[in-house]
C-alpha cells in the first residue's frame, strides 16, 4: 500500500470515508488489461466507483 492525499470517498448511501491509502493493480478483462489505482478503504469490500464504470463501461450480465 503506498500512501498518498486523503482523499474523501462518498458511498451510494452517502456516508463519506477518508483514506490515504492506495495500490496499483493490473486488471485483466477478456479483451482489454490496463494497470489501475485503486483507492483503499478498509471498511469495504473492493468497490468499483464512478470513475472506473465511465472509463470501462462493461457489460454487466446481472443473472450471472
Amino acid at each position: 500500500m503506498t500512501k498518498g492525499k486523503i482523499a474523501c470517498v462518498t458511498l451510494a448511501d452517502g456516508t463519506e470515508l477518508y483514506t490515504s491509502d492506495y495500490v496499483w493493480c493490473y486488471v485483466d478483462f477478456k479483451v482489454v488489461g490496463s494497470c489501475l489505482k485503486f483507492t483503499v478503504l478498509p471498511q469495504c469490500p473492493l468497490i468499483l466507483g464512478m470513475p472506473f464504470l465511465k472509463q470501462f463501461n462493461p457489460d454487466i450480465d446481472w443473472q450471472k
